[in-house]
């Protein structure tokens, strides 16, 4: 009986808990929070009241978002012309 020779690891034949510990981990502004908990920390984190991220999500679509994006989706709201 012959003995197969053993493949090194790479990139493409790493066991999958190896490969999944290397794809991108989430940084810690990119957990993303839902829409009640982004309105709880408005005033502290966006400076407005907790009704404009309210509406700002809700206009946007979005149940659940990271910090980054609510910054975002809040100024757009807040300069966006009536």
């Amino acid at each position: 009986m012959a003995v197969k020779p053993t493949k090194k690891a790479t990139a493409d034949n790493k066991p999958k808990s190896e490969a999944a510990a290397e794809t991108k981990k989430p940084e810690k502004n990119e957990i993303k929070y839902g829409a009640a908990e982004l309105a709880n920390a408005a005033r502290a984190r966006f400076k407005v009241p907790p009704e404009v991220v309210q509406a700002a999500l809700k206009l946007a679509g979005k149940e659940t978002a990271t910090l980054e994006e609510t910054k975002k989706i809040v100024k757009e709201f807040m300069e966006r012309k009536v």
